[in-house]
């Protein structure tokens, strides 16, 4: 006598509750990390811009101490020379800032859609990382036109002094360490975001 195996009724509402609530926690989980791809394609263009300005500010550190150098010797045309260089990687920076800008707005007008109270936590954080890097860019512009400014008046023979230089060099650069330093927070924000995301 063989003996079949017959589910009852208890048992077949049992399994399709437990599978069905489990394919539903599934797709609950799956579409809560579902991120925008507006956030998605800013947040890739938003890093790259960022990381143009880290880079370039660091160009700007070195020759920055190129330029010290050469007004403590009173080479000022080629200080000027290097300032007016320098100002031009300043215009470049700034319109990285501006683009950089644009795209944490469309990140931040996207937030809402990211279903995920800690991972939107997360991105809000990276953004206003990137938020200060911009803010302190600014700072970081008007440090290198008092230099051109102070720098000129050394190359007409005018007043103005070699220690104000060395303060306003030194200015920038904690400019751009605090660039630098927002830059990576906002990085790593984004680390835990992805994490938090998986």
């Amino acid at each position: 006598m063989k003996l079949r195996f017959r589910p009852t009724a208890a048992a077949i509402t049992f399994f399709i509750l437990f599978f069905g609530g489990y394919a539903l926690y599934r797709l609950v989980r799956a579409s809560q990390w579902q991120i925008p791809e507006e956030f998605v394609q800013s947040r890739s263009e938003g890093a790259l811009m960022a990381q143009m300005i880290v880079s370039l500010s660091g160009e700007v550190s070195n020759e920055l101490q190129r330029i010290n150098e050469l007004d403590k010797d009173r080479r000022y045309e080629e200080a000027l020379t290097a300032v007016t260089e320098l100002a031009t990687k300043n215009g470049k920076m700034r319109e990285e800032a501006v683009n950089l800008s644009r795209e944490l707005e469309r990140m931040t007008k996207s937030l809402s859609e990211i279903r995920s109270p800690e991972a939107r936590d997360l991105a809000l954080e990276a953004i206003n990382n990137r938020l200060a890097l911009i803010i302190r860019l600014i700072s970081y512009n008007d440090g290198i036109m008092r230099l051109l400014g102070e720098l000129r008046l050394h190359f007409v023979g005018a007043s103005g002094s070699t220690d104000q230089v060395s303060v306003i060099i030194n200015r920038i650069n904690l400019e751009v360490a605090a660039i630098n330093d927002f830059n990576r927070r906002a990085t790593e924000a984004m680390d835990r975001f992805d994490r938090a995301t998986k």
